[in-house]
């Protein structure tokens, strides 16, 4: 939210224009993903607790809960289930990945669709192909226009703080190597969900797009 706001801008976008009501959720010290992923559970659980108690009474009212980072749609889903067990099982079953959402609802149903065809490759994320949950930003991404490649790739490299640490830079470059060379970025769109995916790319000076950002794009084209 703090990091890339665009993204979560073009996500509300998109959903007001479905004539979806959206609340922003109040901030919540955060999903738990970074102490989760570095084995500190005694805070992991906190930020878990603290996530369900905030989030709980918009579930009990019937609202569905939409992420538009990965990782932490992920944690909500299915981590907070080893964290806290059946006491996070409403919210996990009311949590959504942005593009999750749009292909599991009516939210694109009316929704111009851009005029022009555009070449896209789409990296998916870890966690998302874990929990069985990456194809739904391919399937969007093709459903308002876009001719989608669905990159058979591994992890980019970074895997949240992993790539940051100096003991591991080489093994986290010689594995976006791989990557990268899948890309063809002079005749496609690159897009990635995962915020660490997109700066892996970045740092090799190859530009990469939310899936949401594609989609508010055609939004947008469609309406001109």
């Amino acid at each position: 939210m703090f990091i890339e706001p665009e993204n979560g801008k073009a996500a509300i976008r998109i959903l007001e224009a479905a004539n979806i009501h959206v609340t922003i959720a109040p901030y919540t010290g955060g999903s738990g993903r970074p102490p989760f992923s570095e084995g500190m559970l005694d805070i992991a659980r906190a930020r878990a607790e603290q996530t369900v108690e905030c989030l709980m009474p918009e579930v009990e009212a019937g609202r569905s809960v939409v992420v538009v980072e990965p990782s932490d749609a992920v944690m909500l889903q299915s981590d907070y289930l080893d964290i806290l067990g059946d006491s996070a099982r409403e919210l996990s079953d009311a949590t959504y990945g942005i593009m999750e959402y749009l292909q599991a609802t009516d939210a694109l149903v009316g929704l111009p669709a851009a005029g022009e065809t555009r070449q896209v490759q789409y990296h998916g994320h870890c966690h998302q192909k874990a929990t069985g949950r990456a194809d739904a930003a391919a399937a969007v991404l093709s459903a308002v226009g876009y001719d989608v490649d669905t990159i058979d790739s591994s992890c980019c490299g970074m895997a949240g703080s992993f790539g940051y640490e100096r003991e591991h830079y080489d093994l986290s470059q010689a594995m976006a190597d791989i990557l990268i060379d899948q890309l063809e970025p002079a005749s496609a769109i690159v897009a990635a969900s995962g915020t660490s995916c997109r700066t892996q790319l970045g740092d090799r000076a190859l530009s990469a797009e939310h899936p949401v950002q594609l989609v508010a794009a055609a939004l947008d084209a469609g309406a001109r």
